[in-house]
C-alpha cells in the first residue's frame, strides 16, 4: 500500500512540474534574438521560421538589408549573338561581357544579346504575378563598335529612359529591371505579360 502511494505521489509531482514549465514558456522572460554571439531584447515580438525559400508574411529590417548575388562572366567565346538564360539574370546581380582591365574572365562583348522568354523567367525569379528582379549588366569592351544591343525574350516588352536606348555603349553598363505584370497588362508598356526597363549608365566625370 505504501508502495501505491509513493507511486501516485511521484506522479503527482511530475505533472506539477510539467505544468510549471508550460506556464514559464508563455510567463517567462522576453525572447532573446542571438546574432553572431549577441542579443537582443524582444518583448514583444514576433518571430517567425520559413520552411523553404518562399515567405508569405510582410518582413520589416530595421537595421537594414544587405542581399547578394552572383556574378557572371558570359561565354568565353567571342559570338554576333547571345541569349542569356533565365537560370543566369535569375542567379546573378551583375553580367559582365568583353575585354576589360577586369580581374574577371570576361568575353568580346556581343553586338545581340537577347533576354530570356516568359515561358522559362516564370519557372526561375518571376514565378508570381508582381514580382521583380533587378541587375546590372556590364559592357566591359572599351574597344570601338563594341556596344552591345539587349534585345528583349518572348512575352517581354523592352522599356527604355526618355531619350535613351537599348544599346549599352563600350566601356558602359545598365541597370536592368524586369517585373511581371500579368493583371496590369494594357496596349501601351503593359502590352506583354513582362516589362523590363534598361537603363544605361557610365562613369560619371
Amino acid at each position: 500500500m505504501k508502495n501505491k502511494y509513493l507511486y501516485l505521489g511521484v506522479i503527482a509531482l511530475l505533472a506539477v512540474f510539467g505544468l510549471s514549465i508550460y506556464a514559464f514558456g508563455y510567463s517567462g522572460p522576453a525572447p532573446k534574438v542571438v546574432v553572431e554571439g549577441d542579443y537582443m531584447e524582444a518583448p514583444d515580438a514576433n518571430l517567425g521560421v520559413a520552411a523553404g525559400p518562399d515567405v508569405y508574411f510582410e518582413t520589416f529590417f530595421y537595421e537594414g538589408l544587405y542581399d547578394g548575388g552572383g556574378i557572371l562572366s558570359a561565354t568565353t567565346t567571342p559570338l554576333a549573338n547571345d541569349t542569356l538564360t533565365a537560370k543566369e539574370v535569375c542567379e546573378n546581380n551583375v553580367i559582365v561581357y568583353g575585354l576589360g582591365n577586369s580581374t574577371l574572365t570576361t568575353k568580346t562583348a556581343a553586338i545581340n544579346v537577347t533576354l530570356p522568354a516568359t515561358s522559362t523567367l516564370f519557372q526561375f525569379c518571376l514565378n508570381e504575378d508582381g514580382m521583380h528582379n533587378k541587375f546590372l549588366f556590364i559592357n566591359d569592351n572599351a574597344a570601338a563598335a563594341s556596344s552591345t544591343t539587349i534585345v528583349a525574350g518572348a512575352g517581354t516588352d523592352l522599356l527604355e529612359p526618355t531619350g535613351g536606348d537599348v544599346v549599352i555603349g563600350g566601356g558602359s553598363a545598365a541597370v536592368i529591371d524586369m517585373w511581371r505584370c500579368d493583371s496590369c497588362r494594357g496596349g501601351g508598356v503593359d502590352d506583354l505579360p513582362v516589362m523590363i526597363l534598361v537603363d544605361e549608365i557610365q562613369v560619371a566625370d
